[in-house]
């Protein structure tokens, strides 16, 4: 019992300090990749189209049907044994030999729903990663924000308060007071709404990430080498044919429309006659 409580308290210090860290774009990547629920889903969706695959395949094994029944009377007024027992075995075997290519379209159908449950779930990651990557930036771009409105209200704050000594000595206007107090007030004001976008930012990036609404998480700042910010943005078109090359959901597209052609051919299948193999042996 010691061992199992020592456990849990060693556990538990674990995510403490897993979420006391400080969290790198990485980091919030790898993590969403294990506990997304959406993400997870998907992968369950594409174990279920490979097991669906595996029972199509199946079609083109034989059944095998075993039978037995058991009869025992008794005959309590009649002459001699009064009790008779009967039983009787049954085997059947069956294979449907061919059924208007039903069964090959249903498997070639199935190989195609396994490639898109897959690329489902990899378009799934990358717009997960895009989404993170937003939240992401945004984080930042509000903590920086907050910096900033900080250091504005500490000055603006000073300047209020130099025109309010200014204006009781009588050096300044009440309407100049006025003003230089309306911006501290601003100032204030921006850096209360900064707060606040931060804060939703944060729950956006928890929500991506799965985590509990109460759980503390900072984030690594980013580095920009002067390269990187100078770097020129590609072409339209380059980047328009990459995403033809590379885009999941695309790619999906395409095998649902030869999915479908499949489905056409299955149910024209049903009209087709069907050429099947049966034998059966019993005893009585």
């Amino acid at each position: 019992m010691n061992k199992r409580i020592l456990l849990c308290v060693v556990t538990i210090a674990g995510l403490s300090v897993a979420q006391a860290r400080d969290w790198s774009y990485n980091d919030c990547i790898e993590y969403a990749r294990q506990h997304n629920i959406s993400l997870q889903q998907s992968r369950i969706s594409g174990e279920l189209s490979e097991y669906t695959l595996e029972e199509s395949k199946a079609q083109w094994q034989p059944t095998l049907d075993f039978a037995t029944s058991h009869t025992l009377s008794n005959t309590p007024w009649g002459y001699g044994n009064k009790n008779s027992y009967n039983s009787n075995y049954g085997l059947n075997a069956g294979w449907t030999v061919w059924n208007g290519g039903e069964r090959e379209n249903t498997i070639k159908r199935n190989k195609l729903q396994t490639q898109i449950s897959s690329l489902n779930t990899e378009d799934m990651f990358r717009s997960l990663e895009t989404d993170m990557l937003s939240v992401y930036m945004n984080i930042l771009y509000a903590k920086e924000s907050i910096a900033i409105y900080e250091e504005a209200v500490k000055l603006s704050e000073a300047q209020a308060d130099r025109a309010r000594q200014l204006m009781e000595s009588g050096r300044m206007s009440r309407v100049d007071y006025a003003q230089l107090q309306a911006q501290y007030e601003q100032d204030r004001y921006s850096l209360v709404n900064a707060q606040g976008t931060y804060e939703t930012r944060l729950m956006e990036l928890k929500r991506l990430l799965e985590l509990g609404i109460d759980t503390e998480i900072s984030l690594q700042a980013i580095e920009w080498t002067a390269q990187e910010v100078l770097a020129e943005v590609p072409p339209i078109e380059e980047s328009y044919q990459l995403a033809l090359a590379t885009d999941s959901r695309l790619k999906a597209n395409k095998l649902e429309e030869e999915s479908s052609d499949y489905d056409i051919k299955i149910a024209k299948a049903g009209a087709m006659p069907r050429i099947s193999l049966n034998a059966g042996i019993s005893t009585e």
